[in-house]
């Protein structure tokens, strides 16, 4: 069978392998799966916050005020098709 879906099992595999990330079943319904991210995980988050945003800043810097918002319109035009 060929599924157009990623497959997330073996990222999840590696985040909870490495202590990053948590998997539960905390009902009845047993396809329901609970994920949540680890101390650990969220310490690793908060180091890549100023690098991300640096990373950010220096690709966009060409843009004025107005593209930038533009930009952030289209973006939420795109995610809210989801």
């Amino acid at each position: 069978m060929i599924s157009p879906d990623p497959d997330i099992t073996g990222p999840l595999d590696r985040l909870e392998e490495r202590g990053l990330a948590l998997r539960s079943r905390e009902s009845k319904d047993r396809p329901t799966l609970f994920t949540r991210i680890t101390e650990d995980g969220l310490a690793i988050l908060e180091k890549l916050d100023k690098p991300v945003q640096e990373f950010h800043r220096k690709r966009l810097a060409h843009l004025n005020r107005n593209r930038i918002r533009s930009l952030i319109q289209w973006l939420e035009a795109a995610r809210s098709r989801v």
